[in-house]
């Protein structure tokens, strides 16, 4: 079976034409999805294998996207230390247990290890897999960044400032530092089983890094971030970073061990080309303009590919997930669109 255009592009060859996918293409945006949600919580769907078959093939049968991102969530991992988010509607993710100190949660992810936690989501990618191979459709896996997970954990919830997580950084950094190791050691194992399993790229989402400044970033986000990859280096498949407004950290982010950056609508993809020949780029569409104007975002779009028509190494994306009004007919023009390029 030939090379997929995705992993094409992901090896920094030129092809026919960019191949897309969309951060959360499996999500509220699609009425299948929405109503599997009136019969399933969200915990029930990431939990079971077949839900999680369902929902991440519902973006791949609707708009044949040219990869496939295994449905799950970033806060699955710290169930490996016996630690639990609830999602209410709503409110976002919620710490289960809101008595747990800083201290608490760096005594707990030194102490509490289950590798058999984590089972289902292995389970839920041999299924995928095998259905993907019928239309040679490559799988990606995903886990958060530790700092990323870690901001969950320390505020206990979603949050608009970080607070709890400012405060770590100023004045507990040892105990920051632990959680991030075992969180980075976790995620290693996890991503590792993950492929395993079969899946043939992997996404790290460094969603609130954003939040430090440079000097802090390269100690409590960045430097985990190079071990994990650095770790999976050898298994040969596609490591693709996505930073959430960090485009001034370009010089550090596009030194990572990686094959692939994916880069938010703050950022320039061919200058980036330029200045980085060896990385491949995804993105970078902003989700809201996708959300509120078909046109304009058509418009983004064809400029975008036009500027990166003579450059290997470039993959269509948004700059940030798909928002859950996005109406299915701006997806649909922004996929015809790129499959219509030659």
């Amino acid at each position: 079976m030939s090379e997929s255009i995705f992993l094409q592009a992901c090896s920094n060859k030129k092809t026919s034409r960019p191949p897309i996918w969309f951060m959360r293409q499996a999500g509220r945006y699609l009425p299948e999805y929405r109503e599997l949600r009136k019969k399933y919580s969200f915990e029930e769907m990431t939990h079971t294998p077949e839900l999680a078959l369902k929902v991440t093939l519902q973006p791949i049968e609707r708009f044949q996207f040219d990869a496939s991102i295994l449905y799950s969530d970033i806060l699955i991992i710290p169930e490996y230390f016996g630690i639990h988010f609830s999602f209410k509607g709503g409110v976002g993710p919620y710490l289960s247990d809101q008595s747990l100190s800083l201290k608490d949660l760096a005594n707990c992810l030194k102490q509490h290890h289950d590798p058999h936690a984590l089972n289902f989501v292995y389970s839920a990618i041999s299924l995928i897999k095998k259905e993907l191979s019928k239309t040679n459709t490559p799988l990606i896996g995903f886990a958060g960044s530790p700092f990323t997970v870690a901001c969950y954990l320390i505020e206990k919830q979603s949050s608009k400032d970080f607070s709890k997580v400012s405060h770590a950084v100023t004045h507990s950094p040892d105990d920051l530092h632990t959680i991030l190791s075992n969180l980075t050691e976790a995620t290693i194992l996890y991503l590792k089983t993950q492929i395993k399993h079969g899946v043939q790229a992997i996404q790290l989402f460094d969603t609130w890094g954003s939040i430090l400044n440079e000097h802090d970033y390269i100690e409590f986000s960045y430097n985990y971030m190079h071990k994990i990859f650095s770790a999976l280096k050898d298994e040969n498949i596609p490591l693709i970073v996505y930073s959430k407004n960090t485009s001034q950290l370009h010089s550090h982010l596009c030194h990572l061990p990686i094959s692939v950056c994916g880069v938010d609508w703050n950022s320039d993809i061919l200058s980036l080309k330029s200045r980085y020949p060896d990385l491949v780029f995804q993105g970078n569409l902003n989700p809201h303009l996708l959300l509120e104007n078909k046109d304009e975002a058509l418009a983004y779009t064809k400029n975008l590919c036009n500027e990166m028509k003579d450059q290997p190494g470039f993959i269509f994306n948004l700059g940030h997930g798909i928002l859950p009004k996005t109406p299915l007919e701006h997806v649909a023009a922004i996929v015809e669109h790129i499959k219509g390029i030659n």
